[in-house]
């Protein structure tokens, strides 16, 4: 961190001229400067690094995120943080958010990151929530695919008839959630644990009408020898 042959202030804080009279004038210590060297790599500078942190406050490590996902300078990024914020500080923090977490999607959906219109959209709330989306239909699409095998399992072993009632196996989240909410019920917490497996939702239905939500229960091995139980 130091340079203890140095013959000059600034070359012992292995600094530039210019940055060690932000250091030393801002009465900063060690802690400041090891910050600013681990973010270095993204080009700032050391006046750069303190005024980010003055403006950004908690939301600094979002900021230095976005840097790196949108290949650009600090500069930018907070001219457009504060475009997206309409000029009210209050808002400062809720574009920091919404940007980084669009850029992690944006990224996991193979956006082209380097064009700036993408990486930097106008309307940032709007494709915020496009590419959540997007997101969320490639991990149903996944979960549908794992859920396939269990959907035929559970039908195989659980689907039948008597007294007037059926027991239906829910084909996916979706209709578990619709579930509760039709019943008023807290079921809908429990669809992504039933598709993976950690807990077996079904449904009491009448046959003169299978697809009414009726009855909802949820079936468990837990404690009881591995024998199935209603819980």
């Amino acid at each position: 961190l130091l340079n203890w042959n140095a013959c000059t202030p600034a070359a012992f804080f292995r600094l530039s001229k210019a940055d060690y009279r932000v250091f030393s004038d801002a009465g900063l210590g060690l802690t400041a400067l090891n910050g600013w060297r681990a973010q270095r790599r993204r080009g700032l500078s050391f006046q750069d690094f303190l005024k980010g942190q003055k403006d950004c406050g908690q939301y600094f490590g979002h900021v230095l995120e976005c840097l790196d996902l949108s290949h650009t300078n600090m500069n930018h990024a907070m001219r457009y943080l504060r475009q997206q914020a309409g000029g009210d500080l209050r808002s400062f923090s809720n574009a920091a958010e919404f940007w980084v977490d669009y850029l992690r999607n944006a990224r996991q959906l193979g956006y082209d990151l380097t064009r700036a219109d993408v990486a930097m959209p106008k309307n940032l709330r709007e494709r915020h929530d496009l590419a959540a989306d997007a997101v969320n239909a490639v991990k149903e699409q996944e979960q549908g695919k794992q859920y396939a095998v269990r959907y035929r399992r559970l039908t195989e072993q659980f689907e039948f008839e008597a007294d007037g009632l059926c027991v239906v196996v829910p084909k996916g989240v979706q209709e578990i959630v619709s579930e509760g909410k039709l019943l008023q019920h807290c079921v809908g917490g429990y669809a992504k644990r039933h598709v993976s497996g950690a807990v077996t939702i079904l449904f009491l239905r009448k046959i003169k009408n299978p697809e009414a939500s009726y009855v909802t229960m949820e079936l468990s091995t837990e404690n009881n020898c591995g024998k199935l139980r209603i819980v």
